[in-house]
């Protein structure tokens, strides 16, 4: 494990002035472990490229292998569950997203 925390160290320095977004795909490229659960940051960037085009994020995942969570992955985080009467706060955070990945 100290050669992978040396690479992350190292992988930190040069990702160190890039956004967080690209810091984020780098670190699942490099060190994301299969099974493991994603990060907050990797499930935002996953559903924003998912967002701006399915099939470009189809291509990137089967064709070009990037780690990337599966598209049957995505979709059971976009489902909506407990639907009940009222202001549902899941909803609305969840079109507001959705609005923010179309506006970009």
């Amino acid at each position: 494990t100290s050669k992978t925390s040396h690479s992350y160290l190292n992988l930190s320095s040069i990702l160190f002035k890039k956004c967080a977004h690209v810091q984020t795909f780098v670190k699942m490229q490099c060190f994301h472990k299969f099974k493991t659960p994603w990060s907050t940051m990797e499930k935002q960037l996953s559903l924003s490229l998912y967002y701006k085009s399915p099939a470009c994020y189809k291509f990137m995942r089967e064709t070009l292998k990037f780690v990337l969570p599966s598209i049957k992955t995505i979709q059971t985080w976009l489902k909506v569950t407990n639907l009940a009467t009222g202001v549902n706060t899941v909803l609305l955070t969840k079109i507001k997203e959705k609005i923010n990945c179309m506006n970009e």
